[in-house]
């Protein structure tokens, strides 16, 4: 978190289907500038939205693969699938959502993005009431949700910068804690979708997007800021030639590529397979992922509390050699008060490399490029996500949840072989001054 000029992330290996960063130049270019800050009022409304929505994705990261495993009880494969579902409109659209961010009134955006998100669970709702509920209108909700996802995440992180004014990284916490805390509010509400059913879950989700609107409605106009901007293929061929030029960030950027892969993608396809068939409740899957959301809560808070480390490229490799330890102990289905011990010790490993893999590319990206080399590195970890749930489902089809769970930690020990062997990342230290 040392980098004045943070933007709020979707986190690799944290919550599995938490959004992605900006990718537009407007994000980037506004926190180069400080400016005078928004009304307390106008604050209240944008973080108000923020917090609507990761409480309504906190629902919905438990309701999406409660429908698949447990309520249509598709196989494996179908359900990584799904998951896959949500995240390739981000890999496809989220670079065109930069661009319209930064293009267009950003009010505007989110007003009507915000209205739509209230499409899909209200469909789902319809077509359970009426007993048609299958796989197929999941999938359209999976890529519904995930289109608006790519361009609203865009245009909420370009209107940060004007929001907080000169204050950018009291803002970013602030938003941080907002994405944290509602959606482990919403895991905690979708818990109860096994007792009182999934309609009404789906109504209280539909309700909280409904805020958001509201939030969306009550901010002031933002247009586009004037001045040349760089066609969006020429900014992420530049992006891209800025990562490959730089040792430490292309190291970066490879590990939250397997982290996307590897643990994201595995978390969304085999952890809800694993509890259907070790644990065989749909409650007990909703407490367990919000034991892990509160593991990545508490790791945040304390991150913020006590500041950031001196050696985060040490902090990010440790992470995920951590991480690789909890898939294996999890691939024996411990008892259940063990795998809730070890879904919060999880949830916390995540939360460190969650912010370390955007700390260390922060501090070391160029401010004028900084948002572009973002981009690259989100491309990098989402782009990863589809895949590793596609092929996550496929391995669990063909070798069962327990098995599936041991390829990240036999792909892990080359990858951090390479980092060790290359020492930048783990002998990087950030500058005091940044």
């Amino acid at each position: 978190m040392s980098s004045p000029d943070r933007s709020p992330a979707s986190t690799p290996g944290s919550t599995p289907a938490s959004p992605p960063a900006s990718t537009g130049t407007q994000a980037g270019r506004a926190t180069d500038i400080a400016a005078p800050a928004a009304s307390p009022a106008q604050q209240f409304w944008y973080l108000s939205g923020i917090g609507s929505w990761f409480a309504a994705f906190g629902i919905q990261a438990v309701t999406f693969p409660w429908i698949t495993a447990f309520l249509l009880n598709e196989s494996p494969l179908r359900i990584g699938m799904a998951q896959a579902s949500l995240w390739l409109p981000l890999l496809l659209f989220l670079l065109v959502g930069g661009a319209v961010a930064d293009r267009y009134d950003l009010r505007r955006i989110m007003i009507v993005l915000h209205a739509a998100a209230l499409v899909p669970p209200a469909v789902v709702a319809l077509l359970e009431g009426a007993g048609v509920l299958t796989f197929w209108p999941i999938i359209a909700y999976g890529l519904t949700m995930g289109t608006i996802m790519a361009f609203l995440q865009p245009a909420r992180d370009g209107l940060l910068a004007r929001i907080a004014g000169g204050r950018i990284q009291r803002m970013v916490l602030m938003t941080i804690a907002l994405q944290y805390g509602p959606q482990l509010c919403g895991t905690l509400a979708a818990g109860l979708t096994g007792l009182v059913g999934l309609i009404p879950v789906l109504g209280i989700q539909v309700a909280i997007l409904a805020f958001g609107v509201l939030s969306a409605v009550m901010l002031h106009p933002a247009p586009p800021e004037p001045g040349q901007r760089e066609a969006p293929l020429r900014a992420i061929g530049n992006g891209l030639r800025l990562v490959a030029g730089h040792a430490t960030i292309r190291t970066v950027v490879a590990m939250g590529a397997f982290v996307g892969f590897f643990y994201v993608g595995g978390f969304l396809a085999i952890l809800p397979v694993l509890v259907r068939d070790a644990y065989g409740s749909a409650e007990q899957f909703a407490a367990f992922y919000a034991v892990w959301a509160t593991g990545s809560v508490i790791m945040m808070a304390a991150i913020i509390r006590f500041g950031p480390l001196s050696h985060p490229g040490r902090a990010l490799l440790l992470s995920i050699l951590g991480s690789s330890g909890c898939m294996l102990i999890a691939s024996f289905a411990p008892p259940t008060a063990w795998m809730f011990a070890l879904m919060l010790v999880w949830g916390g490993i995540a939360g460190i490399s969650a912010s370390m893999s955007r700390t260390v590319v922060q501090q070391l990206a160029p401010p004028r490029e900084r948002a572009r080399v973002l981009a690259t590195f989100q491309l990098g970890f989402m782009g990863s996500v589809p895949v590793g749930a596609f092929l996550g489902g496929w391995l669990t089809d063909l070798a069962g949840p327990g098995h599936a769970m041991w390829a990240a930690p036999i792909a892990v020990l080359p990858l951090a072989l390479w980092v060790l062997a290359g020492r930048r990342v783990w002998a990087y230290r950030p500058d005091p001054e940044k």
